[in-house]
């Protein structure tokens, strides 16, 4: 990613991450959750940056990709019972 580019997903996420915490803590209930949540969904924003940066209403954008990434990890509750039990196992 260009200098300029990655400075602006940076500047984007630094002021969006309270709005998406909040949004995801309503949403699933739980901060350690809603903090995944946010982290993966500004892992695929920074990949996509390149194009979405442009996109006119970026911000309701966003907010339906953390929605998106909530209800795929809705669907599939067995990877987070899964990795639990892994942890609690020790391994």
């Amino acid at each position: 990613m260009r200098a300029d580019a990655e400075r602006e997903y940076v500047e984007y996420a630094r002021a969006g991450v309270p709005r998406l915490q909040r949004l995801a803590y309503t949403l699933c209930g739980d901060a350690h959750r809603a903090s995944d949540l946010v982290q993966n969904t500004l892992v695929k924003l920074y990949t996509r940056w390149h194009r979405i940066r442009t996109v006119e209403h970026l911000d309701a954008y966003v907010r339906k990709m953390l929605l998106r990434q909530f209800l795929i990890e809705q669907r599939n509750p067995c990877a987070r019972i899964r990795l639990s039990r892994e942890v609690s196992n020790g391994g």
